[in-house]
């Protein structure tokens, strides 16, 4: 299952705490999970931007094993997500509500691009690949930390790149030694 928020209305670099902003990695990963014939369900509803972004990349790219869970589930139900996670291998994407369920489920999750957050060592069975934070000024790179204010004029956001986040999927979900 995937799910990545992305709005582009708010370029402000604290509201980039629970998104993705280069969806091309994320088509790449799909390109590269449905060549391994995973079936792909990706979270979101009719209203989320990225959903829009998305919906027209999958149609462009005709694959052979991309779902909607919009098109699924007739009111994005409680019910309708855990039985997903429930029978999913896993979980891919950024923080969410939906993402509770493969916790609870012991399910395997990978969060990309992920703001650091006290809590996350709680979590045994979720792999934190955290959203990075470059100070211009003394050009150190740290972790994005959740509820921290960063100066744009000083700070730059460093993303997770697409060979980070394959190689995790490849161990965490795919249970692949890397490829």
């Amino acid at each position: 299952m995937l799910k990545i928020f992305q709005n582009i209305k708010n370029n402000h670099i604290n509201f980039q705490v629970r998104q993705t902003r280069d969806l091309d990695k994320i088509n790449k990963l799909l390109n590269y999970l449905d060549r391994q014939k995973i079936n792909i369900l990706i979270l979101g509803t009719k209203k989320d931007h990225f959903i829009q972004i998305l919906k027209e990349d999958v149609k462009k790219e005709k694959f052979n094993n991309v779902y909607f869970f919009k098109d699924l589930s007739e009111n994005f139900s409680i019910g309708d997500q855990a039985f997903s996670a429930f029978n999913s291998i896993g979980y891919v994407g950024s923080l969410t509500g939906t993402m509770g369920f493969f916790g609870l489920l012991n399910k395997q999750a990978v969060l990309i691009n992920v703001a650091s957050y006290y809590a996350d060592k709680y979590w045994d069975n979720f792999t934190f690949l955290y959203k990075k934070i470059f100070n211009k000024n003394t050009k150190l790179t740290q972790n994005f930390k959740w509820k921290e204010h960063y100066d744009s004029k000083e700070n730059e956001i460093i993303e997770n790149t697409y060979d980070e986040i394959k190689l995790i999927v490849e161990k965490k979900i795919l249970n692949k030694d890397g490829i």
